[in-house]
């Protein structure tokens, strides 16, 4: 059985920032690695490649990116990233400031009001509001002593004014006859009382279990409403024998106990999902029951309903997780050693499959063959990617200025920040 592991070395890319549509997505993916008893020969260079890099890596391992919820352009809930080692990415001003993070340097998810200004953060265990105060009842979201492979994400809560949701997991990385040993719940937090420190008002609420990958989560218009999607372990189950996607809706409600349950695909393990900025595009990797191979898949996703329709061929292999340009338009990954992009407007596998263009492309030596490592759409419209720059031995962070162009007119910059 193929168990997707995350965050084994280094905590990557944990959310997604939107801008100029009326959506609000986050993920809450990391850098997977798929191990199974068959265990190839390519798994095991990929598996070496990180080990390698991790060990000669700047604070950027650990900066890109540990981040929450993004937000439309007509609100900032995304303007400041806590992104590791005491580190900031700071978007108020229209423009990335790397500075100082003055809060708890474990924050793993970020959001702020309407204007920018940070309101609370969480290292996944704790819950602080921006004066760096515990909120009432806001410890031991899980046990000091239980982990996380997903971090924790922030939402605003649908009609709720000063109202947030926390969406977090914990995961006691093992497996029973089958079934993996992961839980994602939430928390509901007021924040308008005690005086403006605020409080968790309901902690521990079971959303789901026994997943393969995180949830990827995308809000509609004025965060009205949001659609969570996730993976669950379902062929373990006789009558199943078939992993199925879970759509849970979430509104002013909470999270709905009646999720959506997609099982036309024969799948037997997945993950690398990701909704685009519009929520109109679904992305995700998976591996049938038979085959031993992934199969990397562009749906299209009807935000009113929940539905998948259109699954169209994306990709030949990626190394990590993809991202969407901030229209929705073009879809980026990196394989192998170049950085691509893709149509993700076509309607057909072939089309999208040839409109595939390699923009960049890194070095790399015998050791470090995946030297791209993950991308991040961020509130000025850019992507964010890691690399590895084997000349310097060091960890770089580059990226896509305009990523809604085609071809090199996107402008990738690289060795943007060491």
């Amino acid at each position: 059985m193929l168990r997707v592991l995350f965050g084994i070395f280094v905590v990557l890319l944990l959310h997604l920032p939107i801008q100029k549509n009326c959506s609000f997505v986050t993920n809450i993916v990391c850098c997977i690695f798929f191990e199974d008893k068959n265990m190839t020969s390519g798994n095991m260079v990929l598996i070496k490649t990180v080990i390698s890099v991790y060990y000669r890596i700047s604070f950027l391992a650990l900066l890109l990116f540990v981040i929450s919820a993004v937000c439309a352009q007509a609100q900032k809930e995304a303007e400041i990233w806590a992104v590791g080692s005491g580190n900031q990415f700071n978007f108020q001003s229209g423009n990335i400031v790397i500075s100082a993070f003055t809060g708890n340097p474990n924050a793993k998810a970020t959001i702020c009001d309407k204007e920018g200004n940070l309101v609370l953060y969480s290292d996944g265990h704790t819950i602080w509001n921006s004066n760096n105060e515990i909120l009432i009842n806001g410890e031991e979201l899980i046990k000091p002593d239980e982990s996380f492979n997903n971090p924790p994400v922030f939402i605003p809560y649908p009609q709720k004014e000063g109202w947030y949701i926390l969406i977090y997991e914990e995961d006691k990385l093992n497996t029973t006859a089958g079934l993996y040993n992961n839980k994602l719940y939430y928390a509901e937090i007021n924040t308008n009382t005690y005086g403006g420190r605020g409080e968790v008002v309901s902690k521990n609420i079971k959303i789901h279990d026994n997943y393969h990958s995180g949830p990827t989560i995308a809000g509609y218009c004025n965060n009205s409403y949001y659609w969570l999607i996730i993976d669950r372990n379902d062929n373990v189950v006789s009558d199943f024998k078939r992993d199925r996607i879970y759509f849970y809706k979430i509104d002013e409600n909470g999270v709905s106990v009646t999720p959506k349950i997609n099982d036309e695909i024969d799948i037997g393990n997945s993950g690398n999902y990701k909704l685009s900025p519009d929520g109109d595009k679904f992305f995700f990797s998976y591996q049938t029951n038979a085959e031993q191979s992934l199969t990397h898949q562009i749906v299209d996703f009807d935000f009113t309903n929940g539905n998948l329709y259109n699954f169209r061929n994306a990709a030949l292999d990626i190394n990590y997780l993809v991202e969407f340009s901030a229209d929705s338009r073009m879809c980026y990954y990196f394989l192998g050693a170049n950085l691509v992009q893709i149509d993700a407007g076509f309607s057909d596998s072939k089309n999208t499959l040839n409109s595939a263009k390699s923009i960049l492309t890194i070095s790399t030596d015998t050791l470090v063959v995946f030297p791209g490592i993950d991308l991040q759409l961020a509130p000025d419209g850019k992507i964010y990617f890691l690399y590895f720059d084997i000349h310097d031995q060091k960890t770089k962070l580059g990226r896509i200025k305009y990523p809604n162009k085609g071809g090199d007119a996107c402008g990738v910059e690289i060795d943007f920040y060491t």
